[in-house]
């Protein structure tokens, strides 16, 4: 009769197909090897933290302390990092180093870098601090915020920019092709060093303190709840196929004649998404422009040119282009003495602009806040 507990009892190792995946996510993600072992059980795959040691290391994903760096090793990396995010703090350099160079370092090693090679910046920031207040909300999905990106409407992108017309069709056609993925992709590696790093304890949050994906996923396991409403998954699908079918044009970047010529020339030119940063996305996008210039009066491109609809307008400028005030919100109570304290109350109320706040700022100090 077979084993189902393998040899004398033992279990059978689990094959690397089923397992690396995840287990690559997780390290990426800044788990320690106990919280893997953990996670994988959830998805009822069992490994020991032996046999997970072992894996690791044939994998080449080793920790801090197995990728031995030093001050000068991780150099390159952390200028590379400070040239996109000047202002990012040790915290998340370090899950950026981790997400986009594939570099295990600790914060102590990052801190002492800073303080020997930018040791000026690490004076000027280490005496900045946040400005502190409390948010409070029931529970997951009992509230959902939206960013009022409107100023981006002008550019029929929502995003701010410098060398683009975008009233001109062709200039907007080809802006649209190359940046709408590449910023989307911006967009998903952000979101998932936000969503994935393990944030510093607060003690003025009131809110469950974790990982985001694990308190979105796993609310009770933070004294959370969900609030969402469950909708039956076929019955979205139906509503999606008939009312927002993939294929309809409104989806597309750009119209199907001009993508095929546009991934032509990026043929031509040796370029592709994956090769597009934010060091050449500019470059490539001239390069493109002018290929389509070279055939702007050939008929297939010049009706795909025709049939854009113009930037509307108020007649002086572009709607979009104006001035929004953001949605104001009632203000929070800040500390644990008052009443009242993490739930709204009544009074003045404030705007929700972030754009005199320092909530998004780093700080370089190895100091725990007041």
């Amino acid at each position: 009769m077979p084993n189902p507990q393998g040899k004398n009892g033992h279990t059978i190792a689990l094959p690397d197909e089923a397992i690396r995946p995840l287990v690559e996510q997780f390290v990426a993600s800044g788990y320690t090897n106990l919280e893997i072992i953990s996670r994988l059980q959830a998805r009822q795959l069992n490994i020991s933290l032996s046999l997970l040691e072992k894996r690791r290391s044939q994998w080449g994903l080793k920790s801090s302390r197995g990728q031995a760096h030093s001050i000068e090793s991780i150099r390159p990396a952390i200028e590379r990092v400070r040239v996109r995010f000047p202002k990012q703090g040790s915290h998340d350099m370090k899950q950026t180093l981790l997400q986009e160079e594939n570099i295990m370092v600790s914060r102590e090693l990052i801190l002492k870098y800073m303080n020997i090679h930018h040791p000026d910046e690490v004076q000027d920031r280490k005496r900045r601090r946040l400005k502190r207040s409390t948010y409070w909300t029931a529970g997951l999905h009992d509230s959902w915020v939206f960013d009022q990106h409107d100023k981006w409407r002008r550019f029929q992108l929502f995003l701010h920019v410098g060398i683009y017309n975008p009233e001109d069709a062709l200039e907007r056609l080809v802006f649209h092709f190359i940046f709408i993925p590449w910023l989307q992709c911006e967009l998903n590696l952000f979101a998932e060093r936000f969503n994935n790093a393990k944030p510093r304890y607060n003690m003025h949050k009131i809110l469950p303190h974790g990982r985001p994906n694990d308190i979105f996923y796993h609310p009770e396991k933070f004294g959370s709840r969900d609030f969402s409403v469950k909708v039956d998954g076929p019955s979205l699908d139906l509503v999606r196929h008939t009312y927002a079918p993939s294929d309809h044009p409104v989806f597309l970047l750009v119209p199907r004649e001009f993508s095929e010529q546009a991934y032509a020339f990026m043929s031509e030119l040796g370029h592709t998404e994956l090769t597009i940063t934010r060091n050449n996305v500019w470059d490539v996008y001239a390069d493109l422009l002018m290929c389509f210039q070279s055939i702007a009066d050939q008929d297939h491109i010049r009706s795909v040119i025709i049939g854009q609809p113009a930037i509307p307008d108020d007649g002086e400028k572009p709607i979009g282009s104006e001035e929004m005030n953001v949605m104001d919100l009632p203000p929070y109570i800040e500390g644990p003495d008052e009443p009242g304290y993490g739930a709204p109350v009544d009074g003045s109320r404030v705007n929700s602009s972030d754009e005199e706040s320092d909530f998004y700022e780093f700080v370089w100090t190895d100091e725990e806040e007041d």
